[in-house]
């Protein structure tokens, strides 16, 4: 039986779990210009090798029309609320430009549920969340992109920063994750049909929850085994839960809404991966940069405010760091990395946190919503 979310779904998401190995190799022989300038010629040819086979799938109940005021609305919510997110740490929580843009967020947010319930063609369609068997769905979909989104900001700086690794060998490290979730979601699809779909997402974010809470054992002296595990781990619930998660959500509706809640859902995966990579981001950037700073206080380095800003903005680069810092004395130098390396250790453990509050939230709505199946 063919599965809803097959070949195509399985494809794209090799697509993006191929994209940090491959783009770790491209900013490292190249630059990271060259990871945009190579999707160019991916896109025209995907989009010519794709384009004779679509088969268009249409609501026949509902007029054919594009929801221009919800795009705009959303797109200004989604737009004012990540970038508030993001720059509060530097603009200030409490700046008049940080709270304008929290508070147009939330205006543009009720305005674009008030036009969701009067629009004959809505962009996301509320009464679907009726279901509760969608709702499942969704929440599995959010949930594992928030947590992964954030997983591939945070993982690739560790390895680079800490780890001394290059862009091409953090790639690399990666591909156990693609491995785990390949192989899994494949056997997860040949078994769907005999395993209840509720028990394959719960059990697939359990494990998720698992490799999340392994980050608080991962030190700057971790081994490489513990980061395949970690990550092993972490692929294997994802292709657990993932196929079954959009199953769920699309089976328990009417075939004349499917193609609605496929889109509803790859809509809600792409707000929860960019709100988890602003919200992860934000997290680990303020607990690092308010780490670092108050053990350099009680050093007697008496660095400039400049150079300490420039070493908090390149967290990213070793070797930018150690150009700001080499004018210093070598004992000076070290004590510096010592500290930047913790405070870097201290925002990723509470970054990964954050995303395993989420998933964990994720697993229990969603043990609520199916409580009462049999």
């Amino acid at each position: 039986m063919e599965k809803p979310w097959g070949f195509g779904s399985q494809l794209s998401e090799w697509g993006f779990l191929l994209g940090p190995v491959v783009g770790g190799f491209i900013v490292e022989l190249l630059s990271w210009h060259w990871v945009f300038y190579f999707n160019l010629p991916l896109l025209l040819i995907s989009f010519f090798l794709v384009t004779p086979f679509i088969v268009e799938s249409r609501n026949e109940k509902q007029p054919v029309k594009i929801d221009l005021p919800g795009i705009l609305l959303l797109t200004l919510f989604l737009g004012c609320f990540l970038l508030a997110t993001i720059q509060a740490p530097s603009w200030g929580w409490t700046s008049p430009i940080t709270l304008s843009l929290y508070t147009f967020s939330v205006v543009t947010f009720i305005g674009f549920v008030v036009v969701q319930c009067h629009t004959k063609v809505p962009l996301i369609e509320f009464h679907l969340f009726k279901n509760r068997r969608f709702i499942a769905g969704a929440l599995t979909k959010v949930g594992i992109a928030f947590a992964i989104w954030g997983i591939f900001f945070l993982l690739p700086l560790f390895f680079q920063n800490v780890q001394k690794l290059s862009p091409g060998q953090s790639g690399l490290y990666l591909l156990m994750l693609t491995a785990c979730f390949t192989l899994t979601s494949h056997i997860t699809g040949r078994i769907s049909d005999r395993v209840p779909k509720k028990s394959l997402i719960l059990t697939g974010l359990l494990l998720i929850l698992l490799s999340l809470f392994f980050n608080e054992f991962i030190t700057p002296q971790s081994s490489a085994s513990i980061f395949l595990i970690f990550l092993g781990i972490f692929g294997i619930g994802w292709g657990l839960c993932s196929g079954p998660g959009t199953s769920m959500g699309i089976t328990a509706l009417p075939r004349h809404v499917t193609g609605v809640a496929s889109g509803t859902l790859v809509t809600l995966q792409e707000i929860g991966g960019a709100t988890g990579l602003a919200v992860i981001g934000t997290v680990f950037r303020v607990y690092n940069n308010a780490f670092f700073e108050e053990k350099l206080a009680l050093t007697h380095l008496n660095l400039p405010q400049s150079v300490i800003e420039k070493i908090q903005t390149f967290v990213s680069s070793n070797n930018t760091i150690a150009s700001v810092i080499a004018k210093l004395p070598v004992a000076a130098q070290e004590e510096i990395t010592t500290i930047f390396q913790d405070a870097f250790m201290v925002g990723f453990h509470r970054g990964l946190w954050v995303a395993f509050g989420v998933v964990a939230a994720s697993f229990l709505l969603i043990f609520g919503c199916l409580r009462r199946e049999s």
